[in-house]
């Protein structure tokens, strides 16, 4: 079903019509039952950014059973005699979705399952830096133990924790947690990673193959990412958890009006460029205005476009290659317990016939000063050819569990 909310003209403080045009994403829709190739031919080849609700696969959520019986627990706890009707020990929370609001992949759950040795590099907003964010270097060195972190993000802040904590911003579960990765499924529309058929000689050291699906856990109102566009052309998916995420797209042909630097990849109009002011109905749209001064400063942000939405759990999000954005967590609305402000999620960069072609001109102007990348763009030449040969019609049915979505292209490797 498609979202009713139109695109909108805005009003700035001096009440003249704003250079900013805010619409919601271009769809919100239910795809569950849609094949694969319905996505390909209406989002995925036509570059269109889409929220696919209820899309996440279930195996991230509890089932009505598991939340029947912690709902039993509670009240027994707190003294109360427990009606044993299903209606009532079943009861669950939704937000514009049937996905229930508690996953199965919670802190604890995360801890629990990777090694207690495991260390991150939390982010922290940084000017001038890729996505406006650089390692937290609170100490002498930045990493941290990935159960301590996430311990800390179960606990209520303290009034100086909110933002010396940091971001776990896109951490590889493969290689950070490679017994939860196990766990992991992959949504049928972004099962056919081109990046899966590439030999493993023909690979950076970094791994991109295996480097995604990844993590980010942020504390709600106080992290988030500034505007970056995804490297050498990548699609990107996210599956939201817990918590929501307010995104801001813009259209790739807008990065010109957004003073993109080439180089850096850092762009002069971010996020502090734009006000929000939160609706009043939480089935409208943000106001957005230009900060004062900002049009004069760059005055090719007139007629900036933004497309703005928020992420609640349950929600897939699918942004195509060249799309630029910034990202922020959002505090939760009302928090009854530790934890409730924290967003999880989990999310991924690949290639398919969408982008393929896209993303090898971008490894190749990479590999201008690294050698690695430009066999890999080479390589992927190679995958691409196979794909239109011999692998056309593998076409995913459903959600690939993590065995599948890896073992599927061992024949091209």
């Amino acid at each position: 079903m498609h979202s009713t909310r139109e695109s909108v003209g805005v009003v700035n403080r001096m009440g003249n019509l704003s250079s900013v045009v805010v619409s919601a994403l271009a769809t919100r829709v239910s795809l569950r039952r849609r094949s694969y190739e319905r996505f390909m031919s209406d989002y995925a080849m036509p570059g269109i950014p889409v929220v696919i609700t209820n899309g996440v696969p279930d195996a991230y959520f509890k089932t009505d059973f598991e939340n029947a019986q912690e709902q039993s627990t509670r009240v027994r706890k707190q003294g109360t005699r427990v009606r044993e009707h299903p209606s009532a020990a079943s009861e669950r929370v939704f937000v514009n979705t049937p996905k229930p609001a508690s996953t199965r992949w919670t802190l604890s759950y995360i801890a629990e399952r990777c090694d207690r040795n495991a260390t991150v590099v939390p982010r922290v907003p940084e000017v001038n830096q890729w996505a406006g964010l650089s390692p937290l270097r609170s100490r002498s060195n930045a990493q941290v133990l990935l159960a301590e972190f996430l311990q800390k993000h179960a606990a209520p802040p303290t009034q100086n924790d909110t933002h010396s904590e940091g971001y776990l911003f896109d951490y590889s579960l493969n290689t950070g947690c490679p017994a939860l990765a196990q766990e992991l499924v992959i949504p049928k529309y972004f099962a056919r990673d081109m990046l899966q058929r590439i030999p493993p000689e023909s690979l950076p050291p970094t791994s991109y193959r295996d480097f995604w699906p990844s993590l980010f856990v942020g504390r709600g109102g106080a992290t988030g990412s500034d505007m970056h566009i995804d490297a050498w052309c990548s699609n990107f998916y996210m599956m939201m958890l817990q918590g929501r995420k307010r995104w801001f797209l813009f259209p790739p042909e807008d990065s010109v009006r957004l003073y993109r630097n080439h180089i850096t990849g850092t762009f002069s109009v971010n996020s502090t460029a734009f006000d929000v002011q939160e609706p009043r109905h939480e089935s409208d749209l943000p106001r957005v205005t230009l900060t004062s001064g900002i049009q004069d400063q760059f005055p090719l942000a007139a007629g900036v476009t933004v497309m703005v939405e928020d992420l609640r759990p349950g929600d897939l999000l699918f942004v195509p290659a060249k799309h630029p954005h910034f990202v922020q967590n959002l505090a939760a609305a009302s928090s009854d317990g530790a934890g409730d402000d924290v967003t999880i999620a989990l999310s991924g960069n690949y290639i398919d016939e969408s982008n393929v072609d896209c993303a090898v001109k971008g490894l190749a102007e990479l590999g201008i000063e690294q050698p690695t990348i430009a066999r890999l763009a080479t390589q992927l030449l190679t995958v691409k050819d196979k794909h239109n040969t011999t692998d056309r019609n593998v076409l995913p049915e459903g959600d690939w569990t993590w065995r599948q979505f890896k073992d599927q292209w061992k024949q091209y490797t």
